[in-house]
């Protein structure tokens, strides 16, 4: 996957019992996949672009209904992608920063790329950018945005990593 295009899956959100439920079509995908995690680019994507989904059925010869706590992990995947995805439409018109290595369309927008092909990279990625920062690889007037917009993000992934922890593994911070 690494270098191609990730392309959402077809899909046709559906209203049944007052619950919103989003139908993949994965017979037509082509992919030789027995699980939904083979398609987890492409889930994203989809989820990127609805909202308050109940249910994920992945529908194949077989129809398999997706709910619970898994589904929320997923959903706040999601939410960090599309952060993500918004901050890289700010942009500056400033010659500087039109070559500044962090000019968010460019940064933002492979960051995205590369979080939606594995969501765990978003740990040692805001590790890496902070380390950049640092060392001052960048226009001046870009650092500021770029540290609050980490920070953000930062707060997300910590979020995700503690329901995955909560939810996979059964750890749960005392109070």
């Amino acid at each position: 996957m690494i270098g191609e295009k990730i392309i959402a899956c077809d899909y046709e959100p559906i209203e049944s019992s007052g619950l919103r439920k989003l139908v993949l079509d994965c017979k037509r995908c082509g992919k030789d996949h027995h699980e939904i995690s083979d398609c987890l680019s492409e889930i994203i994507l989809v989820l990127e672009d609805e909202y308050k989904i109940e249910s994920l059925i992945a529908s194949d010869h077989i129809e398999i209904q997706y709910v619970g706590p898994g589904l929320d992990i997923l959903f706040q995947i999601t939410g960090i992608s599309r952060e993500i995805r918004t901050f890289s439409t700010r942009d500056s018109d400033k010659e500087k920063c039109k070559r500044c290595g962090f000019r968010p369309s460019n940064f933002y927008s492979q960051l995205r790329k590369d979080f939606i092909e594995d969501p765990g990279i978003i740990y040692s990625e805001l590790k890496r950018v902070s380390e950049k920062l640092e060392k001052g690889d960048h226009c001046s007037g870009c650092k500021e945005t770029i540290e609050e917009e980490l920070e953000i993000l930062g707060k997300k992934a910590l979020s995700l990593r503690s329901e995955v922890l909560k939810e996979g593994f059964g750890i749960v911070k005392k109070m």
